[in-house]
């Protein structure tokens, strides 16, 4: 019994902070990023991962009912920008972010809801460590449809620069 009363905090604790991730995300979003916020997209837990949940609302849709570019393309920086934004803001580092520069390649029109993924986020947070000077990050963003499937694949080119004191 007392090994089970201590797996249940253990397990509350974990809830409690994914749920103070998704509550940033949305305070994020809606004070910083309102298109983001009225596109619908969310952040969501897959196998202990981060990503970022894009639903096929109509708002989100294209003539064609697919899912339009521009909420696809928000969707994507979003995952690549918030797991570091989130570490930068939560251990108070001197840091600045900038996404310069971006590439896809998508395979297939996605006709459901989306998931954004970063496949190596240990890495890029790793990245956060040692000096900042003018640092350059290259951040790798997948796009699963509701099977599972990769549809598509994003790469940013970012900078982090130390802010002035």
């Amino acid at each position: 019994m007392i090994k089970f009363k201590a797996f249940r905090n253990q397990l509350n604790k974990r809830n409690a902070m994914l749920e103070f991730r998704k509550a940033q995300f949305q305070m994020f979003c809606l004070l910083k990023q309102p298109t983001v916020f009225l596109l619908g997209i969310s952040l969501a837990y897959r196998d202990e991962k981060v990503c970022i949940k894009l639903p096929f609302h109509k708002r989100n849709q294209n003539y064609l009912r697919q899912m339009a570019f521009a909420p696809i393309l928000a969707g994507a920086e979003c995952a690549a920008a918030f797991p570091l934004l989130s570490e930068i803001y939560l251990n108070k580092l001197p840091v600045k972010f900038m996404i310069k520069s971006g590439g896809f390649d998508i395979s297939r029109p996605l006709k459901s809801n989306g998931i954004f993924m970063v496949p190596n986020i240990e890495d890029v947070k790793s990245e956060l460590e040692g000096r900042w000077r003018n640092k350059s990050l290259e951040i790798p963003v997948d796009l699963y449809d509701h099977e599972n499937n990769v549809i598509g694949r994003f790469k940013f080119d970012a900078v982090l620069k130390q802010r002035a004191a």
